[in-house]
């Protein structure tokens, strides 16, 4: 009899968990397409993987101890699913070239509406061409503001007509807020970019701003709250007291610790910004507030991908041996950046298709004529993609590029690329004469820095 109530109370916890606990999801899907859905949580860290075979039934348990707004993300598809625990629903097929699971079942009137409100955002957004809704003066923007939210407005009201799960309406809610307050607040700079001058706010403009709380972890649960809480970080900072990048972040660092009291949102936020920082440039400059990060975050997901990164730079660091790359010439000979050791080199990563490099090319003639015949090779790196061969060839001529200049053929594959760990052009690179990296994030040809470094080297 004992051994009976005991198997009976095992039975009966495992069963309330299922219900109270554990999402199950099933399906069967007859795509080629992908053959995993990957749902994420805050920062894209993997949180469940469904994996399937075409056609073959499968059925997927995940363990969730509270309702969840998370990332979905499968074949060229991305979207956002609601798990609330309890729930079972099936995804039973694949809609629009596979950007769109179909869902049945409890828990699936949820998440059809949640494609239903991408799909109205989109649509908004299309009627709404940004080059022609911010131009306006602010009467007009906000007349044009209320137009363009009403159908998101009369959708919400049918969602809380049709759901019951009040937590799921409340996050619906707030992603729709959200967008409509990054609106408001990107209004005075398109206008600024759309006009050519300053907008006449009034008074009372920015009193929307006071309805927002920017320690709401809900925010967190979407890219629109997330990137809400990024404006509200940086529209305080005073950018005239502001000098150097490095000054930049941790002047963003210092202002979450003044604005944020919840944890998880001060925690995101100082996680994106030094993610941003330390991927491109490595932590030199915010070395003490990656350390405290790293201290206070321990053992987190967030923790290690800022480990990673800054294990990625530490070949980088000042004084250390150049890793070296090759290229080819537009005539075709094979340049290594070992050879050119004896002198100084000043590397140019760019490529044909980049704005902001091409911008620089008047400050690169300019600052390699002061410095032509002295100890330092001028070297441009095009990280064009081999199809491209050609026109970057006729580009250097038309352009009249000075320099050595050689292309790598594997775009962002590139060995300087992957080397240098380059997340964005262009960069620059200054070697010095015995093969040693001076800095892997020289100054631009347009920043009188650059001439103020290659002076002080004794250039």
């Amino acid at each position: 009899m004992k051994n009976i109530l005991l198997i009976f109370a095992f039975v009966y916890i495992f069963a309330a968990c299922k219900n109270e606990n554990y999402v199950n999801i099933t399906g069967n899907l007859d795509t080629e397409d992908f053959s995993e859905i990957v749902i994420a949580s805050i920062i894209e860290e993997v949180y469940d993987t469904i994996y399937f075979i075409k056609g073959q039934d499968f059925s997927h348990t995940m363990l969730i101890d509270e309702p969840r707004w998370l990332y979905l993300s499968y074949g060229n598809g991305r979207s956002y699913v609601y798990l609330q625990p309890g729930n079972h629903f099936n995804i039973t097929g694949v809609e629009e070239g596979g950007r769109r699971l179909v869902f049945s079942g409890k828990g699936a009137l949820e998440n059809n509406f949640i494609y239903d409100f991408l799909d109205l955002m989109k649509q908004s957004d299309e009627k709404y061409d940004v080059s022609n809704y911010y131009r306006h003066k602010e009467s007009r923007f906000l007349e044009l503001h209320k137009e363009k939210h009403q159908p998101l407005e009369l959708f919400m009201t049918d969602v809380m007509k049709n759901s019951k799960q009040l937590r799921f309406i409340s996050l619906m809610q707030k992603n729709m807020g959200a967008m409509q307050y990054m609106e408001k607040l990107f209004y005075p700079e398109y206008y600024r970019q759309s006009v050519k001058a300053e907008p006449q706010l009034s008074a009372d403009f920015y009193s929307f701003v006071s309805d927002i709380n920017i320690n709401d972890e809900d925010y967190l649960a979407f890219e629109q709250g997330k990137a809400l809480l990024r404006m509200l970080i940086e529209r305080d900072l005073d950018f005239s007291e502001v000098s150097s990048i490095e000054e930049y972040f941790s002047s963003i660092l210092s202002m979450i610790d003044k604005k944020v009291d919840d944890p998880k949102v001060s925690r995101y936020l100082k996680y994106n910004y030094l993610n941003q920082y330390i991927g491109n440039a490595g932590k030199k400059g915010v070395e003490e507030e990656t350390a405290q990060f790293l201290t206070e975050n321990a053992g987190t997901v967030m923790a290690e991908r800022i480990e990673e990164l800054v294990a990625t730079w530490d070949q980088l660091e000042d004084g250390n041996q150049a890793p070296d790359f090759d290229g080819l010439t537009p005539e075709g000979k094979k340049v290594n950046l070992s050879e050119l050791q004896g002198k100084y080199v000043y590397i140019d990563v760019w490529a044909t298709w980049c704005g902001p490099c091409i911008a620089e090319i008047p400050s690169l003639k300019t600052l390699e004529m002061e410095y032509h015949g002295k100890d330092i090779v001028f070297l441009g790196v095009s990280i064009d993609q081999e199809k491209d061969r050609e026109k970057w060839r006729k580009f250097i001529v038309d352009r009249e590029i000075p320099g050595l200049q050689i292309m790598e053929d594997k775009d962002w594959s590139s060995e300087i690329a992957v080397q240098y760990n380059i997340k964005g052009i262009p960069r620059y690179i200054l070697i010095d004469d015995k093969g040693k990296i001076v800095t892997a994030n020289a100054p631009r040809p347009s920043n009188p820095e650059a001439k103020n470094l290659f002076n002080e080297l004794g250039i």
